[in-house]
């Protein structure tokens, strides 16, 4: 039997590793449809057209991560990042990683890198425009989900169209 004041340590502990469980954004209809935020170990499909909103989202869980003092990553393949606006709505960009690569393989692997090192959270935007997804064996999308898994980081996908990752995906 565990002293009173260990047990009250340990529900504490647990307490706080269940609020880190998720990252909540802020934005409140998206927050809802996923239990309370972006889950951390799992990888979020956000599939959406130009001006649907895909973005602000992944910039509002950006907001959240480095407000609470974590370091995050973009991989903005599609460019959409204005950092003057968005440090205006709040973002800090001595806490964010901006990768701008130019090919979706550089994204793709560069997504895999920021994951392995320890990012809290990982946005993948893979752009407005049609981008050859028959390419990208299945597997990479497993891959990108289990290096989010193993290293407890939310990975938030963004894509013009369905990537349909299959069971990689917690919630499309």
């Amino acid at each position: 039997m565990l002293p009173l004041q260990t047990a009250a340590q340990l529900l504490h502990s647990l307490e706080q590793r269940a609020q880190r469980a998720l990252l909540e954004t802020h934005v409140g209809p998206f927050d809802r449809l996923n239990s309370g935020g972006l889950a951390r170990g799992a990888m979020v499909e956000l599939a959406g057209t130009r001006s649907s909103g895909r973005f602000a989202i992944a910039l509002a869980a950006l907001i959240s991560a480095t407000r609470g003092g974590e370091a995050a990553a973009l991989v903005d393949l599609g460019d959409h990042l204005e950092p003057t606006s968005a440090e205006a709505a709040g973002l800090d960009l001595r806490r964010l990683l901006w990768v701008r690569p130019r090919h979706l393989k550089e994204a793709v692997m560069a997504a895999e890198m920021v994951l392995s090192a320890g990012f809290a959270v990982v946005v993948l935007d893979l752009g407005s425009r049609a981008i050859p997804l028959h390419r990208v064996p299945s597997s990479v999308w497993v891959r990108l989900a289990r290096a989010a898994a193993s290293h407890h980081a939310a990975l938030l996908l963004l894509s013009p169209t369905p990537v349909r990752p299959g069971p990689a995906a917690t919630v499309v």
